[in-house]
C-alpha cells in the first residue's frame, strides 16, 4: 500500500528565539529613540523660547538706552552678541523709518543658507525709549532664528544614541539568549531531533529520551516534559503492539469469514442439489416396501423391511441435515423479528449438531423447562440459530479432550423473557478473559482456528433482538446464555 504522507518541515525554536530578540531589540531601541527624540526636540525649543525672552528682557533694553544716547560702538557690540546665541543667524536695527542702523549676520555657503532659510522664524521687537514725557519709538530689532541647526543637533545625537541603545538593548538579549539557550532551548532541540521522524522510516517504535545534562538533585519542568514524553513514548508503543495484534487479528477474522460465507454459499447449494436425489431414494424405497409386501418367504420380507427402514433413516437424517443448511445459508440481516415456535429453532440446530457429534464420545440434549417445543416468541430463526451453532463450535472445541463430556442446550423462561443457554461440561471461562470474550475479534483459539460468526457479532444480534448474551458466572460449568424478551416493542 502505498504511503501517502506530508513532508515534516523543522524549524528550530532557537532561530524564531533569536529572530525575535533581534526584532524586540529594535522595536525598544526605535521606541526609545523616539521618545528620546520627542524630549530632546522640546527641550530645545524651550530653550530657544527662553533665549528670546531674555533678548526682550535684556538686551532690547540695553539697545534701547544705546540707541537713545547714539551709542554706535554699544549698538553693535549688542546686535553682533545676538549672533552667539544659539540658532539666531541674522540680526538687524531699523530706525523708525526703516533705514538700517546695525546689521550682524552669520557666515554660510549658499546650500547652507537655503537651508537654513526654510526652518527660519523672524522675531520682531520693537524699540522704545520711556521718557519724561512719554515713550519715544526708536525703530525695531528684527531676529532670524532657525530651526534647522537644531534639527541637526537632534539628528547627531539621535544616531548616538540609536547605536549605543541599540548595541546595549542587542548585547542584553544576546546574553539572556545563550543563557535561555543553555538551560532549555538546546535541550528542548535534543528532544525534538529524538523524536523528530526521519525519511524512509515507517513504523518505528520509539526510544526513551534522556537529558543530555549535569545531574540535579530536584527535578524542573524540563525533566517533568521528559519524563511525561518518556511514559507516552511507553504507552504509544505499548499500544501500538496491541494495535498490530488487533490489525493481525482483524485481518484473519475477515479471511475466516470470507471462507465462512463462502462455505454458506457452497452448503446451500450441497442442500439444495442433495434433496432432488434424497427424494428418488426415498420414492424407491417405498416401493421396496410395497413389492416386499408381495414376497411369499416371511424371512425375505423382514430383511426387505429392515433395510427399506434403516435407509430411510438416513435419508431422512440427512435430509434434515440440508434442510438445516439450507436454511443456515441465508444470512438475512432483513428477516423479519416475528413470533415462532422455538421447535423449529431446536430443529434447525439439533440437526447439524448431532451429525458433527457422529462418532464422538461427547453426549448432546436439549432440555426444556416450564415449555415444551411449542411455545412461541419473537426472534430471528436464522440469525438466533447461527448464535447457537457458534456457541456449539465453541462448547465442542472447549470439551473435545475432556473425559465424559456433554453439552447441553437449556430452555427456560419466566414472565418476562425466554432464557436459552448452552452449557458444557468444561469448568468455566477464566477470569482473566471474562472481560474480553465480547470484544472485537477476541477469541482464544489458537491462530488458524476457524470462527464462527463471534461473540461480538452475536452481542449486536440480541441487542436487534432488544436482548442480551452474558457469561453465567453463577453456574459450576461453562454456560453462555441468550435472554429474549417475550414481548418486542
Amino acid at each position: 500500500m502505498k504511503k501517502h504522507s506530508k513532508k515534516f518541515r523543522f524549524f528550530s525554536i532557537r532561530r524564531k528565539l533569536l529572530f525575535l530578540i533581534v526584532i524586540t531589540s529594535a522595536c525598544i531601541t526605535t521606541a526609545l529613540t523616539a521618545v528620546t527624540y520627542y524630549i530632546d526636540y522640546r527641550n530645545e525649543v524651550k530653550n530657544q523660547n527662553i533665549n528670546l525672552s531674555q533678548i526682550e528682557s535684556t538686551t532690547v533694553k540695553s539697545l534701547n538706552k544705546a540707541l537713545w544716547h547714539v551709542d554706535d560702538e554699544l549698538v553693535a557690540t549688542l546686535i553682533n552678541g545676538l549672533l552667539e546665541v544659539q540658532d539666531i543667524v541674522h540680526v538687524e536695527a531699523r530706525d523708525q523709518r526703516g533705514q538700517l542702523i546695525h546689521l550682524a549676520e552669520k557666515k554660510s555657503d549658499k546650500d547652507e543658507k537655503e537651508k537654513v532659510n526654510q526652518y527660519l522664524r523672524i522675531i520682531n521687537y520693537s524699540l522704545i525709549h520711556a521718557t519724561s514725557g512719554g515713550e519715544e519709538r526708536l525703530g525695531t530689532l528684527s531676529v532670524h532664528i532657525t530651526n534647522y541647526y537644531l534639527y541637526t543637533r537632534l539628528l547627531k545625537r539621535i544616531v548616538i544614541f540609536f547605536i549605543v541603545e541599540g548595541l546595549k538593548v542587542l548585547v542584553i538579549s544576546l546574553i539572556m539568549f545563550f543563557i535561555f539557550n543553555f538551560y532549555v532551548t538546546r535541550h528542548l532541540h535534543q528532544i525534538s531531533r529524538h523524536f523528530l521522524p526521519k525519511d524512509n522510516q515507517g513504523d518505528r517504535e520509539f526510544s526513551p529520551f534522556q537529558l543530555k545534562r549535569e545531574s540535579k538533585k530536584k527535578e524542573d519542568e524540563l525533566d517533568i516534559v521528559v519524563n511525561t514524553f518518556n511514559e507516552m513514548v511507553e504507552v504509544i508503543n505499548r499500544n501500538s503492539i496491541q494495535l498490530k495484534k488487533e490489525i493481525e487479528d482483524r485481518n484473519e477474522f475477515l479471511s475466516q469469514t470470507t471462507h465462512l460465507i463462502g462455505l454458506g454459499e457452497l452448503a446451500g447449494s450441497v442442500g439444495h442439489q442433495i434433496n432432488g436425489p434424497l427424494m428418488m431414494i426415498h420414492g424407491y424405497v417405498k416401493k421396496i416396501q410395497n413389492y416386499s409386501v408381495t414376497r411369499e418367504d416371511p424371512q425375505d420380507r423382514e430383511v426387505l423391511i429392515d433395510a427399506s427402514n434403516k435407509v430411510l433413516g438416513a435419508v431422512d437424517r440427512i435430509t434434515n441435515v440440508a434442510k438445516s443448511l439450507r436454511h443456515l445459508a441465508h444470512l438475512n440481516t432483513r428477516e423479519e423479528i416475528k413470533s415462532q415456535e422455538i421447535g423449529l429453532l431446536m430443529e434447525d440446530v439439533r440437526a447439524l449438531a448431532e451429525e458433527k457429534l457422529s462418532g464422538s464420545d461427547i453426549s448432546f440434549r436439549v432440555e426444556f423447562y416450564h415449555l415444551d417445543a411449542s411455545f412461541s416468541f419473537p426472534y430471528r430463526r436464522t440469525q438466533v440459530a447461527q448464535i447457537l451453532i457458534n456457541l456449539f463450535n465453541n462448547a465442542y472445541f472447549e470439551v473435545s479432550n475432556l473425559e465424559n463430556s456433554w453439552i447441553h442446550f437449556q430452555v427456560t423462561k419466566d414472565d418476562k423473557f425466554l432464557y436459552l443457554s448452552v452449557v458444557d461440561s468444561g469448568k468455566g471461562i477464566p477470569s482473566e478473559f471474562k472481560d474480553k470474550i465480547f470484544d472485537p475479534f477476541f477469541t482464544t483459539r489458537p491462530s488458524g482456528a476457524r470462527r464462527g460468526v463471534g461473540l461480538n457479532l452475536a452481542k449486536n444480534i440480541m441487542s436487534q433482538h432488544n436482548g442480551e448474551i452474558y457469561f453465567d458466572e453463577s453456574s459450576p460449568h461453562t454456560k453462555i446464555t441468550l435472554k429474549f424478551p417475550l414481548v418486542v416493542n
